[in-house]
């Protein structure tokens, strides 16, 4: 005969197996998202004196990190898109328009909903912009919706909800 304290010893351990299962899914989509963000982040980044045609791919490269329906709302710093030619149009247009831009994500905070398959992050990108002669600090949050598409984690909602300093004009 099987002693009470031994079945209720094996559905513990059931129970944190099962809770271990679903800590490790939800740590591997956190993980997905925030390996997106950075390459994100790193394809908007320009390095000084980047050849033309790496420009123009790294720009390209964009519009794959956001789903099919997307918002991106980067005002004022720039104009709402809504379609993937206003993405690249926008990014090539800055990544051309300045000498390098370097860019760090901070205070990064993320919350998945694996059942629905969505997730809401906030970040702060801390950026150095150098055109010309000049030389720019800001700082600006972010507040990003994401879904999962096809398996693979998209933007869509992408939202500037505060500049910390003040913001270039481009």
């Amino acid at each position: 005969m099987v002693k009470p304290w031994f079945k209720i010893g094996i559905l513990i351990l059931l129970a944190l197996a099962l809770g271990l299962v679903y800590a490790r899914c939800s740590n591997r989509d956190a993980r997905l998202i925030h390996r997106q963000w950075d390459r994100l982040v790193g394809s908007v980044e320009k390095r000084p004196e980047e050849p033309p045609l790496q420009s123009l791919g790294r720009a390209n490269a964009i519009p794959d990190f956001f789903a099919r329906e997307f918002h991106v709302s980067l005002r004022p710093v720039l104009p709402n898109m809504k379609s993937r030619n206003e993405l690249l149009s926008t990014f090539s247009y800055v990544r051309g328009a300045v000498t390098s831009l370097s860019l760090g994500t901070s205070d990064r905070t993320l919350t998945v909903n694996r059942s629905a398959g969505t997730a809401f992050m906030t970040a702060t990108i801390r950026g150095t912009v150098v055109y010309g002669t000049t030389r720019e600090t800001h700082a600006y949050e972010f507040d990003v919706d994401w879904i999962k598409e096809d398996g693979t984690w998209r933007i869509q909602t992408l939202t500037l909800v505060q500049s910390i300093e003040a913001p270039p004009v481009l």
